[in-house]
């Protein structure tokens, strides 16, 4: 599946326009994620879930994401939720260790 920019924007921009609604939103679809892992972010594990199961890595640090080829900028809310997510500020999101 080829994803572009505009899926990828669309997909994020649907979470919410604030950190609080991103993580809300995530909470509502049980999405879960690794703090710190780029390929486990909570984002990242919802964009591969929302594109049947390719691959994705979100640095919020560097306002990014990354699939394949690919190289897109974040929204501002995704961003800020990254940023706290891996701050711990949403422990309701983080996935049991295996």
């Amino acid at each position: 599946m080829a994803v572009t920019a505009d899926d990828v924007r669309a997909a994020l921009d649907a979470l919410g326009g604030t950190a609080d609604e991103v993580a809300e939103t995530l909470r509502a679809k049980g999405v879960k994620g690794v703090p710190g892992s780029a390929c486990d972010c909570v984002l990242a594990v919802y964009l591969r879930d929302t594109f049947g199961g390719v691959p994705f890595e979100v640095y919020p640090h560097d306002e990014s994401v990354t699939c394949g080829n690919g190289f897109w900028g974040l929204p501002t809310a995704a961003i800020e939720c990254a940023l706290n997510f891996d701050e711990l500020r949403y422990p309701d999101l983080v996935a049991e260790a295996r």
